[in-house]
């Protein structure tokens, strides 16, 4: 069986602990214990995935941090925080393995603690993480990751009304990776109790739109980009120019699954904004169907941006469990969570040109050098056109 789905079963029986016993001594235990089974399965990976292609010839030519200040930070290729923080580990290595494996180990403390404050069932978001895009997030998006975390951080401060803190840890997150601009408003929006009526025909516009398959903002979008100045016009034309005109939408199982989420959510939202944070994952998990059903067309854009609040179903599925249910119900959610998982794991692992890329090898046994890893990782190049669509992390 693939080691992916072997780790997510493994994760899946904590959180079944998780969920049923009462025993809060243990579970803290059995927590650490498969934080540390995934800093040791991500931190000793080889090179799989696709960013490393990138990444690591970046790694190994930045300079150290001493070196970069007396440089004035002129350092090519990444955003300025993210050099920065290549320029502190250079520090104590040069070694592009050395960099994951701390990587790694920055990103779960992270997690560790993130996942404790925000969920009562920190091992079942533990499960749906590594299922929704916790792969493809800690493998290949190692900017992106860090932005999101740091707002993840930062969501305290929109309960706590502190707006201060909150832009403090965003810009910090935008020197990763500048999509976190995009969480700047969220301080104002997604504390919002917003009228049920109004998100519910906004739900079915975007059904609707998304369903008839007019593709109205690509079009419009191709329509102006040569008209929009400086470099980004010239980047949304970029982006633009890899998105075929004829990829896919309608009725899929992505669709079912935004619907279903959606649905549940809706009908009992009262009950979940009742709850600490609530409102914020809540209105989160709508924005992340919003951006689904009127912005699929766009493709890796979409994705890009849906992304940001890929968190939602970390917090929002084990949130159900927070309303008093009978274990039947328990039950039942849990056999969701499963099904979403399994079915985005899968998605990511076995699509035609992802099979050898994320096939996991570690540094820890024989594994494949970095000349025949860039063969394949250019061979996969071929299938990317397929992966339009499909909401996959791929080398565009």
């Amino acid at each position: 069986m693939n080691l992916y789905f072997i780790i997510l079963i493994i994760l899946g029986v904590g959180s079944l602990i998780d969920i049923f016993s009462e025993n809060r001594e243990f579970k803290r235990n059995i927590y650490i214990f498969l934080i540390g089974i995934l800093v040791i399965f991500f931190g000793t990976r080889a090179y799989i995935g696709y960013d490393w292609y990138n990444y690591k010839p970046n790694f190994e030519q930045s300079k150290n941090i001493l070196e970069l200040i007396k440089s004035g930070f002129v350092d090519g290729g990444f955003e300025k925080g993210y050099q920065f923080y290549c320029g502190i580990v250079k520090l104590f290595t040069s070694n592009y393995i050395n960099f994951n494996l701390i990587n790694t180990i920055i990103d779960f403390t992270l997690i560790y603690f993130i996942f404790k404050r925000y969920s009562n069932y920190p091992i079942l978001s533990l499960f749906i993480f590594f299922g929704v895009y916790g792969i493809a997030l800690e493998i290949d998006m190692i900017r992106n990751i860090k932005s999101i975390l740091l707002f993840i951080l930062s969501i305290d401060y929109i309960e706590n009304k502190k707006i201060l803190p909150f832009v403090a840890l965003n810009i910090l997150g935008f020197l990763f990776h500048t999509s976190s601009l995009l969480y700047l408003p969220m301080y104002f929006l997604l504390k919002i109790k917003w009228n049920r009526v109004f998100i519910f025909i906004v739900f079915i516009i975007g059904n609707i739109y998304y369903l008839s398959n007019i593709r109205l903002i690509i079009n419009g979008i191709g329509m102006i980009k040569d008209k929009i100045p400086g470099g980004i016009g010239d980047k949304i034309a970029g982006y633009i120019s890899i998105i075929p005109k004829d990829f896919p939408l309608g009725f899929s199982l992505f669709y079912l699954e935004r619907v279903i989420l959606f649905l549940i959510v809706f009908l009992i939202g009262k009950r979940l904004t009742e709850k600490r944070y609530g409102i914020i994952f809540v209105n989160s998990l709508f924005l992340s169907v919003f951006i689904f059903l009127y912005g699929a067309e766009l493709s890796v854009i979409s994705l890009r941006i849906g992304i940001l609040f890929v968190y939602s179903y970390w917090f929002i599925i084990p949130m159900f469990f927070d309303i008093k249910s009978a274990p039947v119900v328990k039950l039942v959610v849990f056999i969701l969570a499963i099904l979403i998982s399994t079915f985005r794991l899968d998605n990511q692992l076995n699509f035609e040109g992802n099979k050898k890329v994320y096939l996991y090898e570690t540094v820890l046994l024989k594994h494949k050098s970095v000349e025949e890893r860039m063969k394949i990782v250019e061979e996969a190049s071929k299938y990317k056109e397929q992966g339009h669509g499909k909401e996959l992390s791929l080398l565009y």
